[in-house]
């Protein structure tokens, strides 16, 4: 009997036991997925919450219109349960006599557009297809989603960035699968998509294109996204080929591809807006200034080549802006075109630039094509950007060295100021300021530019200050062409009124390779040493490979040095070949 019971309770031992070990497997089975799922939800710094139910939206415009009713109604009624909603197919507005076309009718509905209202909380994955409102002229029933007290995730299972960049035509647009919405055709009253009145909408991909915008009186509007007194986060997503036009030429207003409007929270990350068009005071981002708002910039917008019908680039447009972080965190590429000319006075742009990045602001932005652009660099002010007067010199012009050639900006039509990102592919930041002849003072170099001596500091090629805004360094004769010519890999910088650096560049001096300003044996000598040492040529700055290109004929020969040597003794001269 004892040998029964201790074989019982050996029994049962394992049995607790094994137990134990199921019960642990599952909590560690658990706990990683928990540990996965907290990874995946957090990308980003977003978090997912798990959707209460799921609807698919399929067959005709009547048919989805049903299933968006149904999926609106279990949210409100399910105290604003998350749902989620994936697109099954092209849903294209039909005609209606009322709201010229619609989507549906009903609770989800609201004169023809989509309705997400009174804490709905919905989801919504274009999964490549399109929503389309289908307009062909102005009308007061526009937009295609309003987001009005409540909560809405727009989303692409198709869109990615690398993707969206390939988006150069409308014709790619609609011949490749990815998330779109279109057809809207707007008096001002409906952007495409409106947040407002205590909204919160996160965008996570689509194309916003073929939007038009046709206000008729005096205020800001939006074209693709409207956000007013509501929060709206975008962490990816293309605007482009939409169109803001006049309804009337006499009309004045303000509008934007995507305006933030009052009282609104704006956050942004890896939108791209480009490749929009407008008339008057158009904007492809555009905040309004005459009310308070907040704008966030994060890593990856990129904000150009949004064209006015005069030609004038019209990027972007706010006072009430500020940077939230590193702009290349992650690798990301951020680019960012100034619209200067609404700026008029105000002529701070960003604020918070400098707590979080330390590199050149012409990294990421440039200011705007047109006439500002010829006379405006993006600079900071005590951190923050800003833009002032750029050098320029009627006598030298900003030089390259591309595939074995020395190259003008001036002749390849390039604009100093938005010249960065060509700059760092050639492995250097700062421009370089050429066809500067040997022999050229301090002085004749000063009087040839467009700042006076007291805004201008100059540096020699190892470093040293020569010349400090008005003063020479000790030593040093700013007249003097001969011991103290201006050299290859000298610096020059510039400084505004309140003695802010706007830029630095290098000079190149034809010719002059070892930096004194003048042409002698030891540049000859050099240049014949190159001709022969393809690698030792590879490694030279840029401003040196300007300087021995002579002949310009594509790489560095001994003929070159030859030249040189004739210029030594005076057979032929360097403005030759310049």
């Amino acid at each position: 009997m004892a040998k029964i019971i201790k074989r019982a309770g050996i029994l049962f031992l394992v049995l607790v036991i094994f137990l134990l070990l199921i019960l642990g497997c599952m909590f560690a089975v658990n706990t990683a997925t928990v540990d996965k799922n907290a990874e995946l939800q957090n990308n980003d710094g977003n978090i997912q919450e798990t959707a209460e139910k799921s609807y698919t939206l399929s067959g005709t415009c009547s048919q989805m219109a049903a299933t968006w009713n149904e999926a609106v109604t279990y949210s409100r009624n399910n105290s604003s349960a998350m749902v989620n909603v994936t697109l099954g197919g092209n849903w294209t507005a039909q005609s209606n006599s009322t709201y010229v076309t619609a989507f549906g009718t009903g609770a989800g509905f609201y004169e023809g557009k989509i309705y997400i209202n009174d804490g709905i909380n919905m989801v919504l994955d274009l999964n490549g297809y399109a929503i389309n409102r289908n307009l062909s002229s102005q009308t007061n029933y526009s937009g295609v989603f309003y987001v009005n007290n409540a909560m809405f995730t727009l989303k692409d299972s198709y869109y990615t960035k690398d993707k969206a960049q390939t988006m150069d035509s409308v014709t790619k647009i609609q011949s490749t699968r990815i998330g779109k919405i279109t057809g809207n055709y707007s008096n001002g009253t409906y952007a495409t998509l409106e947040c407002k009145n205590g909204a919160v909408c996160n965008i996570y991909g689509g194309v916003f294109y073929n939007n038009i915008l046709s206000p008729y009186e005096e205020a800001y509007y939006g074209n693709a996204i409207n956000v007013e007194s509501a929060t709206l986060n975008i962490y990816g997503a293309l605007v482009a080929f939409n169109i803001n036009n006049n309804y009337s030429s006499p009309t004045y207003y303000r509008s934007g591809v995507v305006l933030v409007g009052e009282s609104a929270n704006a956050t942004f990350y890896d939108i791209i807006i480009k490749d929009n068009s407008g008339t008057a005071k158009f904007c492809g981002f555009l905040g309004n200034s005459m009310r308070a708002h907040t704008t966030r910039i994060g890593a990856g917008v990129q904000i150009y080549d949004n064209m006015d019908d005069n030609d004038e680039q019209k990027d972007f447009f706010d006072v009430f802006s500020q940077i939230i972080e590193s702009l290349d965190k992650d690798g990301k590429t951020t680019y960012i075109g100034i619209s200067m000319e609404n700026y008029e006075d105000n002529k701070n742009f960003l604020a918070d630039y400098g707590k979080y990045n330390s590199a050149n602001p012409q990294k990421y932005f440039f200011i705007d094509k047109g006439s500002y652009a010829k006379n405006y660099i993006v600079s900071l002010k005590n951190g923050e950007l800003t833009s002032d007067i750029k050098l320029k010199s009627n006598t030298y012009d900003f030089v390259y060295f591309e595939d074995g050639y020395r190259k003008n900006y001036k002749d390849n039509n390039i604009n100093h100021g938005n010249d960065y990102n060509m700059l760092e592919k050639f492995g250097t930041t700062n421009a370089v300021l050429g066809n500067i002849m040997p022999n050229t003072s301090i002085n004749t170099l000063i009087n040839a530019i467009n700042f006076d001596g007291s805004e201008v500091a100059i540096y020699d090629n190892k470093g040293k200050l020569v010349f400090n805004k008005g003063t020479a360094a000790s030593g040093v004769d700013i007249n003097n062409n001969i011991v103290n010519a201006v050299g290859t890999g000298w610096r020059l910088e510039t400084y505004s009124d309140n003695n802010n650096k706007i830029e630095t560049v290098y000079l190149s001096v034809f010719g002059d390779v070892n930096g004194d300003g003048r042409i002698t044996a030891s540049d000859v000598a050099y240049l014949r040493q190159l001709a022969s040492d393809a690698a030792l040529f590879d490694s030279l700055s840029m401003h040196k490979k300007i300087a021995v290109a002579i002949t310009n004929k594509g790489g560095i020969t001994r003929l070159d040095a030859e030249i040189l040597r004739f210029v030594i003794d005076k057979i032929v001269s360097l403005e030759d070949y310049v």
